[in-house]
């Protein structure tokens, strides 16, 4: 039975996060292990998708009093901050199809926490619909105001969205799941918020990791960052997304 490694984090910035994150895809691809990383963010960020400008903060006065970093990855802003983020890493070598696995995976992904949601009483339901324009200036900045297909939604109100992307070695899939809204953008209700609930989302993503781990056909280990992986995010830190190069290159 293929392994799948459990990294549960602690709460970090988001040059170190975005760090993470990539190093975890590029060793994955080298070791053919995958690996599924849940963790959190300190303080409150807005990461940024690959494409867009670093000028459109400014649309949104709320979330730019937050700290920023650029995705690797596409999509639309994000304010990280009451929220679940999860991590995997799956290796594609000898995949005949890396583009379908890809697909597959992000439709798995959330059809395993809608599973999850389900069975505590949650009305959330994937979108089955075209990506979503605003009908005179393209996508909206917020991610959460956009729809993709395999969105997760309740009601009208989005709450769950992941990005992509992978070379010919490993697949790197990341997401977040709101669970209260923020005050950086108090018009996005999270789940709690929707379904009137407490505790937190830490432990609902403990249920989903071991769910997700099931659907994979994977055993979850638990594991802690190697020393590989480390000294590559501390890298990628310093000289990728904890810098105004990479950052305003847009």
């Amino acid at each position: 039975m293929t392994l799948l490694r459990l990294v549960l984090d602690g709460s970090a910035d988001g040059a170190w996060n975005m760090a993470v994150d990539e190093a975890l895809w590029h060793v994955a691809g080298e070791e053919r292990v995958p690996v599924l990383r849940l963790y959190g963010w300190m303080p409150a960020t807005v990461s940024l998708g690959y494409f867009q400008a670093a000028s459109t903060r400014e649309t949104h006065p709320r979330s730019s009093e937050a700290p920023w970093v650029r995705r690797a990855t596409g999509g639309g802003a994000i304010v990280h901050d009451c929220e679940l983020t999860y991590c995997l890493v799956w290796p594609l070598q000898g995949a005949a199809a890396p583009a379908t696995v890809a697909g597959k995976m992000y439709r798995l992904v959330h059809q395993v926490f809608q599973e999850v949601l389900t069975r505590r009483g949650c009305r959330l339901t994937l979108w089955d619909g075209p990506k979503t324009r605003s009908r005179d200036r393209g996508f909206p900045y917020l991610c959460f105001q956009r729809r993709s297909p395999g969105d997760g939604l309740i009601g009208p109100h989005k709450v769950l969205g992941s990005a992509q992307r992978r070379n010919r070695y490993a697949l790197w899939q990341h997401g977040s799941l709101l669970w209260r809204a923020s005050d950086y953008a108090p018009e996005l209700p999270g789940v709690a918020d929707l379904e009137g609930w407490s505790g937190n989302s830490r432990e609902m993503g403990s249920s989903w990791g071991g769910h997700l781990a099931q659907a994979l056909g994977c055993r979850l280990v638990p594991s802690k960052l190697g020393e590989w992986e480390l000294r590559i995010a501390d890298k990628l830190r310093r000289e990728k997304y904890g810098s105004i190069r990479w950052n305003l290159r847009r």
